[in-house]
């Protein structure tokens, strides 16, 4: 198809008579509504700049992917595999049994991951874009945030 004007001519068959005629604009497609997004996850090797230099492979990635494109890094050093794929949501964490208090206050809970293993978010909670990555959850219904105790 081209772009510009077109026509569709619907002619009546049979019983049926008459035309009709109608025209319609044929337009680029936008690419506004496309999301240009790349999530990054990952532990001490994502997170990058181990050299000293600020360059890591998110700023790396940017730079090669262009103005157009959001780069999100959400690599947190020490995490495991299992943490990293919990915060990502590849693996289900689980809550041991606790009591939401009906005040606003907080509680401590322990979580462990759907194979059996302990998550420990280290100090990732305690950073803007790790905690937007977790958060809000949700236990039994009830929207909660976890922040780093």
């Amino acid at each position: 198809m081209e772009i510009g004007t077109a026509a569709v001519t619907i002619t009546g068959i049979g019983d049926y008579t008459g035309t009709e005629i109608k025209t319609f604009e044929i337009t680029e497609p936008s690419t506004a509504q496309i999301e240009k997004v790349v999530n990054l996850w990952g532990n001490s090797l994502i997170a990058g700049n181990q050299d000293g230099t600020g360059v890591t492979i998110a700023t790396a990635l940017q730079d090669c992917l262009g103005e157009d494109w959001e780069v999100n890094n959400y690599g947190n050093g020490g995490e495991s595999s299992n943490t990293v794929a919990s915060r990502q949501g590849g693996i289900q964490l689980l809550v041991e049994p606790f009591t939401i208090p009906a005040t606003k206050t907080a509680v401590d809970i322990n979580l462990t991951d759907s194979t059996g293993g302990i998550i420990n978010f280290r100090t990732s909670i305690m950073s803007a874009s790790i905690c937007q990555s977790v958060n809000p959850v949700y236990i039994n219904g009830v929207k909660g945030t976890i922040s780093h105790g």
